[in-house]
């Protein structure tokens, strides 16, 4: 591992001074990072592209044929036809390396028939079906790959299972990249895309990356292969007409009264890591195990994504002038990265709803616990080597700061302003830190 990770820390951890392993408090030699504000809305699969090889049946074809040399049909949109018992709507397969497609938006499925590169009357990988996340959401990965190959079966004479890519997303509130996101991502990619502007509501993420004029969107690496995106989800779904799909969505994640996490008034940034059928089929190489199917793919989803995170890295800068947090700087993974390693785990797509009961903030419950947290922070800030002036900033950014000035306004006889409490405040834990320090806290 090239990088070094952050100690965690919980309020109540630090009443008994010792580290939390899913703590939002995160300490190091560059100082402090608080994460408790960040909720983790969703994780899981965003799409699926699941590729067969076989021989086309004749009939199937011919049919697809027949239509599709009708021309387009009304408003150039494509054709209606009748396709295993659907109606599907009939156009041509464009870039994606098939003659046909065949979409049905509503069931949010996408088939990609007859591929260019093999004669219809030879067996190739002539099918690749596409499906959306709201046909993977309603749907368990055992109804999913069995909805696959049931079409596979109808479609394809001797079908077998020739690969499959996935699209990996973690949606969060409460966080925002930095503003030089794009220069210290650590990445072996050279392929980095940034657009500035929109100019149609329609546009595809794994071909572009968009900047909404403030650095809003990023991506990296090649759709050929492993592909980092970081962008404004909620924007992206307004664009599209599908805001309230993914709101309804976020919606069920929530607290321990049953109360949405999610605040509409927040923005959503979905880390998403896309994955081609080919970079899957190095992975089963590696592992000697088929990794040809969705279902094959379900138990390595968490070690899929990963594998994406220490890929497109994002490393620590620290804001401290210091010389201990300037040596440190640059070693330590950042913190969100580090939440996103450690916390995130894939399960595999279920129906009805899923609701995770959230942690609930332990309350302090007197002033002599607030003294305890202070006093092992103090010397956890003595033995990174933070100085009074960031210890007393990141006391405020601890989550019990209020808690903290009650406690030193408690024993004053007059009531004075947040501005002399505060200055009361940083000379005594200047004092206590410097005594700590003497006293070889920091060893």
């Amino acid at each position: 591992m090239s990088y070094e990770l952050w100690d965690r820390y919980s309020i109540s951890s630090l009443l008994e001074n010792q580290p939390d392993p899913r703590g939002r408090l995160f300490l190091s030699n560059l100082g402090q990072v608080n994460l408790a504000p960040v909720t983790i809305l969703r994780e899981g699969v965003d799409t699926i592209r699941q590729l067969y090889d076989g021989f086309l049946k004749p009939d199937v074809l011919a049919t697809i044929h027949a239509s599709y040399d009708l021309g387009l049909g009304p408003g150039g949109r494509g054709r209606l036809v009748e396709v295993l018992g659907r109606e599907w709507l009939l156009g041509s397969g464009g870039k994606s390396g098939y003659r046909f497609r065949l979409q049905d938006s509503d069931l949010g499925v996408i088939l990609f028939v007859s591929s260019r590169y093999v004669k219809e009357n030879v067996s190739g990988s002539h099918l690749k079906i596409e499906l959306s996340p709201h046909f993977i959401d309603e749907r368990n990965n055992k109804k999913i790959q069995g909805y696959m190959n049931n079409l596979a079966a109808r479609l394809l004479s001797d079908p077998h299972p020739a690969g499959c890519a996935v699209h990996l997303c973690v949606d969060v509130q409460g966080w925002v990249p930095p503003r030089d996101f794009a220069d210290l991502l650590i990445t072996r990619s050279r392929r980095r895309v940034d657009h500035r502007g929109i100019s149609d509501v329609e546009f595809d993420l794994s071909e572009l990356a968009t900047v909404y004029g403030s650095s809003q969107s990023f991506l990296f690496g090649s759709a050929a292969g492993l592909q980092f995106s970081l962008y404004r989800k909620d924007l992206q779904a307004e664009a599209v007409d599908k805001l309230h799909f993914w709101q309804d969505l976020w919606s069920r994640r929530t607290d321990e009264n049953f109360h949405p996490l999610y605040d509409p008034k927040k923005p959503v940034w979905r880390f998403e890591f896309r994955y081609h059928h080919r970079v899957i089929n190095e992975f089963g190489d590696f592992i000697q195990e088929s990794l040809k199917t969705f279902d094959d793919l379900v138990p390595h989803l968490t070690g899929l994504f990963r594998y994406g995170l220490e890929n497109f890295r994002l490393n620590s800068v620290s804001s401290s002038c210091s010389r201990k947090a300037s040596f440190y700087r640059g070693l330590y993974i950042d913190p969100m990265w580090q939440l996103l390693l450690q916390d995130v785990a894939f399960l595999a797509p279920d129906s009805g709803f899923f609701y995770k009961r959230a942690r609930k903030r332990p309350g302090l419950g007197g002033f002599r616990n607030v003294r305890n947290v202070v006093g092992n922070l103090l010397s956890l800030y003595a033995r990174y080597g933070i100085g009074p002036v960031d210890a007393v900033k990141y006391l405020m950014q601890s989550g019990i700061w209020e808690d903290i000035k009650a406690m030193y306004r408690a024993p004053l006889k007059d009531d004075i302003g947040d501005v002399m409490l505060v200055e009361k405040i940083t000379q005594d834990i200047e004092e206590r830190l410097r005594i700590r320090t003497l006293l070889g806290a920091c060893v």
